[in-house]
C-alpha cells in the first residue's frame, strides 16, 4: 500500500479558512448492524449514519461558515475505517481536491459536518509552518492503492465468489469514529445489511461478498 504524502500547504489554507471566518431522503431507521438495530441517524447524531448523507454535503467551521464540499470518502480495507474525507470547491482554493483526515471532521446534525482544524497546525511571523495531524493534496497517485472509494462502492454490483449475482450496494453504514459496520445491499426488491468485512475486490470495479444467495434471501429486509 502506498503511503499518503501530506501537504503542509493544504492544511495551512484549510486552517486559515477555519480561523477566518443529500442520498437518503428520510432518516435511516431500524437497520440491523453488527451491534444490533440502531436508531434513526436524525435522532441520534452520535450514532451510525449512511455514507450517502456525507457525500456532496458541505463542510463547515464550528461557527457555520462554508469550508468546502465533500465529494468522497476513502476507506482502508485493512481496518474497515474511513481514513480520509475528500473535499473540493474549497474556499480560497477552488476546485482542487484535498483529503483531510476523517478524525478532523465531526457531525453536528443529520447532514451537517464540521471541520475541526488541528491545534497548532501553523505558525505566524515568519516561523516555519508544520502540521500536527495531517492533510494531503489528493490525487489518484497519492491515495492508498488498496483504498475503497465510497463513490465507487455505492451503486456497484456485487457477486458471490462463484459469480452469482447478489444485487448492488445501496449505501454504507458509518459510525461516528469512522468504522464501516455494514453495507446496505439491494437484492431482489429488498435491502439487506451485510457486514463490511465480507466485502473484497476481484478487480478495479468488481466486488465480491463472502456470503451466499440463500443467506441474502433469508435475511430480514428493512
Amino acid at each position: 500500500m502506498k503511503s499518503i504524502h501530506y501537504s503542509i500547504l493544504g492544511l495551512i489554507i484549510i486552517s486559515l479558512i477555519f480561523v477566518a471566518d443529500n442520498s437518503f431522503a428520510q432518516a435511516l431507521k431500524g437497520v440491523p448492524g453488527e451491534g444490533g438495530v440502531f436508531k434513526s441517524y436524525s435522532e441520534q447524531f452520535g450514532g451510525p449514519f449512511p455514507a450517502s448523507a456525507m457525500i456532496w454535503s458541505e463542510l463547515k467551521t464550528p461557527d457555520g461558515h462554508y469550508v468546502a464540499e465533500i465529494i468522497d470518502l476513502l476507506i482502508d480495507p485493512a481496518n474497515g475505517r474511513v481514513s480520509d474525507v475528500v473535499i473540493t470547491h474549497i474556499r480560497g482554493m477552488g476546485a482542487k481536491k484535498v483529503g483531510v483526515p476523517f478524525s478532523s471532521v465531526s457531525r453536528n446534525g443529520a447532514n451537517i459536518f464540521i471541520y475541526n482544524a488541528p491545534e497548532d497546525a501553523y505558525r505566524f511571523h515568519g516561523m516555519a509552518p508544520y502540521w500536527s495531524e495531517g492533510s494531503h493534496v489528493y490525487s489518484k497517485h497519492e491515495e492508498p492503492m488498496a483504498s475503497y472509494k465510497t463513490t465507487k462502492l455505492i451503486g456497484a454490483m456485487v457477486r458471490t465468489s462463484k459469480g452469482e449475482d447478489l444485487g448492488w450496494i445501496d449505501d454504507l453504514v458509518i459510525s461516528a469514529d469512522g468504522h464501516v459496520g455494514d453495507l446496505i445491499v439491494s437484492y431482489r426488491g429488498k435491502r439487506v445489511a451485510v457486514p463490511f468485512r465480507d466485502l473484497s475486490r476481484s478487480g478495479e470495479d468488481a466486488f465480491v461478498l463472502n456470503t451466499t444467495v440463500k443467506t441474502l434471501e433469508a435475511a430480514p429486509a428493512f
